[in-house]
């Protein structure tokens, strides 16, 4: 029920303002009487509204004992509890007015008693014939003070001039019913409400208007009430979706009065009907997110179906665009437009909202974000048009993330536990892996020269994702250079691949926010004679992972406790070492490197989220949004991938791997100083110590980081000293120390500024201000750029001014097969390579005579591309044998870094490999089974053009070779196969014959002949027809 305080009030003039007696307010409300109990529609007394002031009731007192709910025209009624004055003498008492909340309430739950659960204070005067109450508000709604207790009419009779009551109006006994709004035959939404009122009335009227909120909804054109009249035996009234324009997201009712059409001027009150909220929803308005949990979803759902003129209404929609009203980069969504469609299951028009925290691997503290949505905008539903949904709360819940390095040979620095994990022995490891998602990295490790062993490659899964960079398919004498590859098939769809300007450092950056940062480099082995590659590692793991990895990384829990932890879940102590590194080593053949697993559609491609601001969306990314992806001074670039497809398609050569035996190494200890060439412990101290502390990031560093993470490379810098008789790998150890103060930085979200669009940014004396790979000790860093030192240039100054390069070897050892690839891409390892404009190709065509090359033309200048700091890449013609000009031709190839030093021409030998196998020095060998005539490839059985001779191999590789025969053959054989076998005739596989021959049977079943001489065909050449 509904209630409205209705007093009528008069002001009576009193000659002493001071008494009540004649200072009052009058209150004339019959349905006051205690014998007065409301029906279901009529509307309920209330006293929250009334003034404190003295009043007088015209009906009578108010009673003194209990009232029972529902009467007094109210819930809860109020009564005296006392005596009232019968005298003038006995001037104002104080009392107590009770309030019954009925039995069901509770009386030590209001403090009171029963029957007056509440009271309020009250004071009462007599005035001779009267009594005047001093009354005060009440606390709530329906509350209202008892008076009188005569019979009265109902609301809406009267019997004035009548000893019966009478209607002054239709009865309404139950309320309107507004129902679910519905498309008409003529695709307008209309909103209707129902009126329970019997038929058959003649004498009956009903106005409905409408409300939104409790505001009456106006005719813009008349600024009156839109009203519907109804008469007769209609009961409908239907509102137009065209008056909701600038009322969605708010609660519709329909109010109804009635009327007798003989006296239209008395009319009930109005009763409204129950509230229809008219707009779109989300299934919640708060929710929570956290960095390490699954996203979170929210459907919108519009309550107003949407019109269109599709009859199976699948392209009835209306779309959404949301913008975030706080720091987008903090959560991410599906999408920033959705589209509200109808659903057949609920009949209704919803959307789907994912909501992620972003993994953003900053140390930023929970947040609490708004996701606003923009006013819509469409003529197509005038209803929706400028109306703003309400906003989602979201609050993200901040982790960590996980760091770990290798470096050296190797030495690890693992997530939690950051004492020493030296790695010696070789073979495949498995340095960090998931256990919630497809996501692992492993890594190889051989022998850098006759001491400890190094990585010389990695591999990393993310999805079905895979890459690997190597280093340790070298040959003998050969520079290794960083190889990469994809290992999956296909394109990329969970990864990219980056380098930086030196070519030296190769940046992983996975959907999920993980980066994987691989430095490549190369030391001069032992006594300086062999350069060995080998890299040092740095993971950021997202805190997707935590409590969930494994291997020589630790376990990602924050506790330093089981970090040497294996794959058995036994956790090593500190003086097994050994025993838990081994214990992560894995079988040959059976890691990513040898063996990759079969494809899952589950993880085909990672989903995608937006950043949702006010002036752009970026749906290009996915949970991870990590700032360390943008390092390189913004000097990054994309890294050419091989593998995943064709070779032909990439013009890359395939080669073979090495086949290592890793049981068959012998790692040699030396166990002190000094080294053979006289370096000792404090001169191992003294230089590390100083590169550690002259690395680009030490000064902003040495109060980040603690003393113990400082000398724990100093320590694995003097190891390396001790091993490899040289400061070879100090500026590894130098920049993994960066790394870590890099990563240490950048978790503070204090130290980033904020960009025009809202973004960080990060601080810039970690990011954009560093230099690669410490200017290799030969220059000085100033703002992201190597001064480079006299005689040093290049972006890590590690290139010397006036060398040329010199070339070790060309990919897939100088030879292409036509038959492969396109042969047009030439893969050049040398030294001294930099990226520029002075990095240039040049070749010499070459031809071959008599198993050797010779020069033929002029030197020509070809397009060059840099792939790392060992390798570049040469563009060349097409070739004699790509234009069937011969089945062998060759280039000489030469390479320079600054346009004018070439390196020594080295030469590259393209051959069609139907007929032969070629070396790098033009000689070739012919293939078993076919022929090699006048400059073409031939396999055996292969005719002339006017196929009177073959290729007989064992007759003559070198000519064709004349047969009578092959006139009867090629008279009566069709095709060599797809006919039924007459010998067999469960089998299709046999020549066609034309010309009314027959098949040779079983002894040449490709062959048709004359069928009177079948009996030659044991003789004939098995030729291809």
């Amino acid at each position: 029920m509904e209630t409205l305080l209705v007093l009528s009030l008069c002001f009576v003039t009193a000659t002493v303002a001071t008494d009540p007696c004649h200072n009052y307010r009058d209150i004339q409300e019959p349905h006051r009487s205690v014998l007065f109990v409301p029906e279901g529609t009529d509307r309920l007394l209330c006293d929250r509204a009334l003034v404190t002031d003295w009043y007088r009731f015209s009906n009578g007192d108010m009673p003194t004992s209990c009232v029972p709910s529902y009467h007094c025209g109210t819930n809860a009624p109020i009564w005296f509890d006392g005596t009232l004055p019968t005298s003038p003498a006995a001037g104002i008492i104080t009392g107590k007015a009770c309030i019954n909340f009925g039995q069901a309430a509770s009386a030590a739950a209001y403090g009171g008693t029963a029957c007056c659960h509440h009271s309020l204070p009250v004071q009462v005067k007599n005035c001779g014939t009267y009594n005047v109450y001093h009354l005060a508000r009440t606390p709530a709604c329906f509350m209202a003070y008892c008076a009188g207790k005569q019979q009265v009419c109902p609301i809406g009779q009267t019997n004035i001039g009548s000893n019966t009551c009478t209607d002054l109006y239709p009865k309404m006994t139950h309320f309107p019913t507004l129902g679910q709004p519905y498309i008409d035959q003529n695709n307008n939404v209309k909103f209707p409400c129902h009126i329970p009122y019997p038929k058959g009335e003649p004498d009956v009227g009903f106005d409905v208007t409408w409300t939104v909120d409790g505001q009456t909804i106006v005719d813009p054109n008349t600024n009156a009430p839109v009203t519907t009249k109804l008469t007769g035996d209609s009961r409908d009234a239907l509102l137009d979706s065209v008056h909701m324009a600038g009322h969605m997201g708010k609660t519709l009712k329909c109010n109804v009065t009635s009327y007798h059409l003989s006296t239209p001027g008395i009319k009930s009150d109005s009763l409204s009907s129950n509230g229809f909220w008219a707009g779109i929803r989300a299934s919640t308005n708060a929710i929570v997110t956290d960095e390490k949990g699954a996203e979170q979803e929210v459907t919108l759902e519009s309550t107003v179906p949407i019109p269109c003129n599709d009859p199976h209404k699948q392209a009835c929609s209306v779309q959404v665009e949301m913008m975030s009203s706080k720091d987008p980069f903090d959560i991410s969504t599906s999408s920033c437009t959705y589209t509200l469609k109808y659903d057949n299951a609920s009949h209704t028009y919803k959307a789907t909202i994912k909501v992620t925290a972003t993994r953003d691997f900053v140390k930023d503290g929970d947040q609490v974000h708004e996701l606003a949505f923009r006013p819509l905008l469409t003529w197509t539903n005038p209803m929706f048009n400028g109306y703003k949904i309400d906003p989602i709360q979201v609050t993200s819940r901040d982790r960590p993330h996980a760091l770990c390095s290798a470096s050296g040979d190797p030495h690890f620095r693992q997530i939690d536990r950051k004492g020493r994990l030296d790695v010696y022995e070789v073979g495949d490891f498995v340095m960090y892996k998931s256990k919630v998602r497809p996501f692992e990295i492993d890594i190889r490790t051989w022998s850098c020269g006759s001491y400890h062993p190094c990585i010389c490659a990695i591999v990393a899964k993310e999805g079905n994702d895979i890459v690997s960079i190597d280093m340790c398919e070298k040959r003998k004498n050969q520079i290794a250079a960083p190889d990469v590859q994809v290992l999956s098939n296909g394109p990329l769809h969970s990864m990219t691949v980056d380098r930086n300007p030196s070519g030296k450092h190769f940046y992983l950056n996975f959907a999920s926010g993980a980066r994987l940062e691989v430095g490549a480099h190369v030391s001069g082995g032992p006594h300086g004679h062999e350069h060995l590659g080998h890299m040092s590692v740095g993971l950021q793991a997202p805190t997707d992972d935590m409590e969930e990895s494994e291997g020589l990384c630790g376990t990602f829990d924050g506790t330093s406790m089981n970090d040497l932890e294996g794959p058995d879940k036994h956790v090593y102590d500190s003086h097994h070492i050994h025993d838990f590194y081994h214990s992560w080593l894995m079988k040959p053949g059976t890691s990513l490197f040898d063996s990759q697993p079969m494809f899952d559609p589950r993880n085909d491609r990672p989903e995608t989220f937006c950043k949702c601001d006010h002036s752009k969306a970026d749906c290009t990314k996915g949970k991870g949004n990590n700032p360390s992806k943008t390092n390189c001074n913004g000097k990054c670039t994309p890294v050419q991938l091989q593998g995943g497809a064709h070779p032909r398609d990439l013009d890359y050569p395939f080669e073979a791997p090495v086949k290592r035996d890793f049981s068959s190494v012998h790692i040699a200890k030396r166990s002190s100083f000094p080294t053979p060439s006289g370096i000792t412990q404090a001169m191992a101290i003294s230089s590390c110590t100083h590169d550690i502390q002259t690395s680009s990031l030490y000064s902003r560093c040495r109060t980040v980081l603690s003393p113990e993470s400082t000398q724990h490379y100093i320590d694995a810098c003097v190891e390396d000293m001790l091993y490899a008789d040289g400061d070879d790998f100090n500026i590894v150890h130098m920049n993994a120390f960066d790394t870590e103060c890099q990563d240490t930085v950048m978790r503070d979200v204090t130290n980033y500024s904020i960009g025009p669009n809202r973004e960080r940014i990060p601080p810039a004396d970690v990011t954009t201000h560093m230099c690669p790979n410490q200017c290799s000790k030969r220059g000085t860093c100033r703002q992201g750029t190597c001064a480079c030192q006299t005689g040093y240039t290049g972006p890590d100054c590690s290139v010397p001014v006036g060398v040329a390069p010199v070339v070790s070897h060309i990919r897939g050892d100088g030879v292409c097969d036509i038959r492969d690839r396109a042969c047009m891409k030439v893969q050049v390892i040398a030294q001294h390579l930099m990226d520029g404009p002075g990095l240039k190709c040049r070749y010499q065509r070459m031809e071959v005579r008599d198993g050797s090359l010779h020069p033929v033309g002029s030197v020509i200048e070809a397009p060059a591309k840099f792939v790392s700091f060992l390798e570049v890449e040469c563009s060349l013609p097409r070739s004699d044998v790509s234009t069937h000009d011969s089945t062998v031709a060759g280039f000489m190839v030469s390479v320079t870094a600054d346009g004018h030093r070439y390196s020594t021409p080295h030469p590259f030998v393209v051959y069609d490999g139907t007929c032969q196998v070629c070396d790098v020095t033009g000689n070739c060998t012919i293939k078993a089974n076919t022929c090699l005539i006048e400059n073409f490839c031939k396999v055996s059985g292969e005719q002339n053009y006017d196929r009177t001779s073959y290729c007989s191999p064992s007759t003559n590789p070198h000519s064709w070779t004349k047969d009578d025969a092959l006139i009867d053959i090629n008279s009566f054989t069709a095709s060599r196969s797809g006919c039924q076998c007459g010998y067999d005739k469960t089998k299709f596989d046999c020549a066609c014959c034309k010309n009314s021959g027959c098949q040779c049977g079983q002894v040449k079943p490709h062959l048709c002949t004359v069928c009177e001489d079948l009996a030659a065909c044991p003789s004939y050449p098995d030729i291809i027809v």
